[in-house]
């Protein structure tokens, strides 16, 4: 039980009531003997007790002593004990915080090493990919080029164009898979840029529908496009990756939407408090605060539509729809790059369907507050259409064709396949003074014997690649009878490194292998300012 007072004294020696252990009470002449116990919280600590040797032993004023004594006695051991337990915990504390912060500057130290070979491998996983898609490109430029010459020649036996058209669609195809998976491996890399620049948005948009038109007629299937009237003329945006965009969605709609013949495309103003207020399809992704005004994009088909049950996950990489059948093809990362491109522009891209119905997809882009910079209304602005791929811009219209069989063009290609690919195309279209250097070297020397309009040069050559002999090409020629040629980089390199160093050496355009003799006709409609 708990420990009370105690006190042993002749009347208790007497009785025989003494503790074993306490024969020095008698042996050493005491009378009287006090204990009180000694508790803190409850447990018991001690005792304190008190003797004497003086025949009247302790009276009850020695015992109400004793009792303040301990009692201040405990209050001294209190506040000792809470001062060891203060010391003790800070101490504990102080040893915690020190592992702690050791700990977590150690997590931090893994994690930005983690974060680091996340980077480093993402980059290399990127430069993998994009040296995989220079060795892909470089045999496609045969089939692609070569595939699309024999469609267009008059020669080709009709037995034969069905196979041909076989032959060009797969080509066109794995084209789009290289270049869907360099995308994507570029934007999980972090190296997809966007350029942010006033753009003509009519105009914009109208090229992507009549790039697709094509695609529409082969399926038989009706293209139906609405502007709002509300719209502004220009759009601070990437124009490139809208079209990206828009290319993408109302190409996956005419391809899966074929069934129902119609595709219905809108462009319209919205309102703030009209915009879509649905949850984001991607986890994990917040937007900042949206502008007062947006423009949505709706491309709408009536096919199969998409499941609910998928319709939150479209956007993630290498996922397709249960209703696609397999001849449609594809990687399934058109939406996961259409989606990020979307998010790289600020905005939002989201999917509705009635199964077996319909399918919509909506991308809703803020329409920035700023003022858009004075121009003419009524001038009309020269186009800066791009060449495919390409970053010549045309200098003319088409009717300002330039005399083709009065051109002298070189062609600066290693790659014997190519050179034959290439120069076929131009005397199909008329190009009769074609010539052709294996290296840089050669394409210096060329040019420095013939004044040359037009030189395709690829990056990638022995003894001397394409960016040097460019260089040297450029400082040689100081205009007059020495007048530059007009420098068309044609390679397989898809990283934008390559365009930007090509611009830096004085480049005057791009065009990515695999080509089509359409493309090099475009680059030939912008020489028309150089005779």
């Amino acid at each position: 039980g708990r420990a009370m007072e105690y006190r042993m004294n002749e009347s208790t020696i007497a009785t025989g009531d003494v503790p074993p252990g306490c024969a020095w009470f008698q042996r050493d002449g005491f009378k009287d003997y006090y204990a009180l116990p000694i508790y803190h919280r409850g447990e018991f600590k001690g005792a304190m007790a008190w003797c004497t040797k003086s025949d009247s032993g302790w009276n009850d004023k020695h015992i109400q002593a004793f009792e303040q004594s301990l009692a201040a006695l405990s209050t001294v051991l209190r506040l000792h004990t809470n001062d060891l337990v203060r010391e003790l915990l800070t101490s504990r504390l102080e040893g915690e915080v020190k592992k702690q912060t050791t700990e977590l500057a150690a997590s931090n130290a893994n994690l930005e090493k983690a974060n680091q070979m996340i980077i480093e491998q993402s980059q290399a996983q990127l430069r993998h990919f994009a040296m995989m898609s220079h060795e892909i490109r470089t045999p496609l430029n045969c089939i692609v080029g070569m595939s699309n010459l024999l469609l267009q020649s008059k020669d080709l036996e009709q037995d034969l164009k069905e196979p041909m058209e076989m032959i060009t669609a797969s080509g066109d195809l794995l084209v789009a898979v290289v270049d869907d998976v360099l995308d994507y491996s570029k934007l999980a890399a972090g190296k997809m840029e966007t350029n942010l620049d006033w753009c003509h948005l009519r105009r914009t948009v109208e090229t992507v529908t009549i790039a697709i038109q094509s695609k529409a007629q082969k399926l038989d299937v009706k293209l139906c496009s609405h502007f709002s009237s509300d719209l502004p003329v220009k759009l601070l945006t990437d124009s490139r990756r809208l079209q990206q965009i828009l290319y993408n969605l109302l190409g996956n709609a005419i391809k899966f939407g074929r069934h129902g013949k119609v595709v219905e495309f809108r462009v319209e103003p919205v309102r703030k408090s009209d915009c879509s207020q649905e949850e984001e399809l991607e986890e994990g992704k917040t937007y900042q605060e949206k502008p007062q005004s947006m423009v949505r994009f709706s491309i709408k088909d009536y096919g199969h539509g998409i499941v609910p049950s998928e319709q939150e996950k479209i956007f993630e990489p290498f996922l397709q729809a249960s209703t696609n059948s397999p001849s449609d093809g594809g990687t399934g990362l058109g939406l996961a790059i259409t989606s990020r491109l979307v998010r790289a522009l600020g905005g939002r891209i989201l999917v509705k369907s009635d199964f077996g119905h319909w399918c919509e997809f909506q991308v809703e882009l803020p329409m920035d507050n700023q003022k858009e910079p004075e121009e003419d209304k009524e001038k009309l602005e020269e186009s800066k259409e791009e060449l495919g791929n390409s970053g010549m811009q045309r200098t003319g219209s088409l009717t300002e064709m330039p005399a083709l069989a009065d051109l002298d063009i070189l062609i600066a290609e290693d790659n014997i396949v190519n050179q034959k690919v290439l120069k076929r195309a131009l005397n199909v279209l008329g190009v009769k003074n074609v010539d052709i250097a294996e290296n840089g070297r050669l394409a210096v020397e060329a040019s420095e014997r013939k004044q040359y309009d037009l030189i395709f040069m690829d990056v990638q050559m022995p003894v001397m690649d394409g960016l040097q002999a460019t260089r040297i090409i450029t400082q040689k020629c100081t205009g007059g009878d020495n007048a530059r040629p007009k420098i068309v980089f044609l390679t397989a390199h898809a990283l934008q490194e390559f365009h930007q160093k090509a611009a830096a050496v004085g480049g005057d355009g791009f065009i990515s292998k695999p080509f089509k003799p359409d493309t090099i006709k475009e680059v030939l409609f912008g020489l028309n300012s150089i005779r």
